[in-house]
């Protein structure tokens, strides 16, 4: 959905429905990744409106709404390292870096358009990925994510088909609920 709060409380809902499922087999707190991203998705709304501000003239407008973004990226810094979630802040962070550089048409001033190029992308995401692969208690195998950065290089910008939309969203819930029953098996 291209409306911010549906799009927060559908990735946020699933979100609590899988942590709940979690806990309900495990008996322990996870933060699953979608957690990760209903955060991500509130900061990117507050980013947004401030990229678009910065298209007027309203100087006061445009302090207001990026210090309600460095507010709630705080505030969301200080709730994570309470509650704690997968990937933590730096987790949090990656996508909200990469919407910096969203250049849809009103999304950003024209000054922000000469960065949308692929080689600045990239830097950009290597540089949002690589705390959250140096962080600690993250396993190593987590370097194997900047191995997507050639395929988002190849990223054209426009939205693919949605035919199997909805079957993402079954898979994330399902493959974990497949995951703990193998390891219930095992165990």
């Amino acid at each position: 959905t291209a409306h911010p709060l549906r799009r927060f409380l559908s990735v946020f809902l699933l979100g609590v429905v899988c942590e709940a499922a979690n806990i309900a087999v495990t008996g322990a707190w996870y933060g699953n990744i979608l957690l990760t991203f209903s955060v991500s998705i509130l900061l990117i709304s507050l980013l947004q409106a401030w990229k678009k501000a910065l298209c007027g003239e309203d100087r006061r407008r445009q302090f207001l709404l990026f210090s309600e973004f460095l507010s709630a990226s705080a505030a969301a810094c200080v709730l994570i390292s309470f509650v704690g979630i997968d990937y933590g802040f730096p987790g949090v962070m990656v996508p909200v870096l990469i919407s910096l550089f969203d250049y849809r048409e009103g999304a950003s001033p024209e000054a922000f358009k000469p960065l949308d190029r692929p080689e600045v992308k990239l830097a950009v995401t290597a540089f949002a990925l690589m705390p959250v692969c140096l962080q600690r208690g993250v396993h190593p195998i987590q370097f194997f994510c900047l191995f997507v950065l050639p395929l988002l290089a190849l990223y054209n910008g426009k939205p693919g088909q949605h035919r199997f939309k909805y079957g993402f969203y079954v898979f994330y819930p399902a493959h974990l609920l497949i995951l703990l029953a193998a390891a219930m098996l095992i165990h």
